[in-house]
């Protein structure tokens, strides 16, 4: 193993793991990801695969509390600041029993 293969890509900008209330999705997370819900709001969470990277949840930190329904935009910078990817979140509502 070279010194390099224990390097993470500095470049990376990909989420890890995406928590939208109870439910957790792991790498590969898709770009564009819909879910309905029966709540009124959800909190989602962002993680990105490499440490230093920079998630912001509609422009905020890594975890916010969201209505339902509601369009969540996740933008992930990679730690040395080159690259960002956008993940977009549409969250429907569905009638509450």
């Amino acid at each position: 193993m070279t010194r390099e293969d224990d390097d993470p890509d500095p470049k990376n900008a990909n989420l890890k793991s995406l928590s939208i209330g109870e439910e957790t999705i792991s790498s590969p997370i898709k770009e564009n990801i819909t879910k309905t819900l029966s709540k009124s709001t959800v909190i989602i969470k962002a993680t990105p695969e490499i440490e230093g990277a920079v998630v912001k949840i509609n422009g905020k930190g890594t975890s916010l509390e969201v209505e339902v329904p509601s369009v969540v935009n996740i933008e992930v910078t990679s730690k040395d600041g080159t690259e960002k990817k956008t993940y977009t979140l549409e969250l429907k509502g569905k009638p509450i029993p």
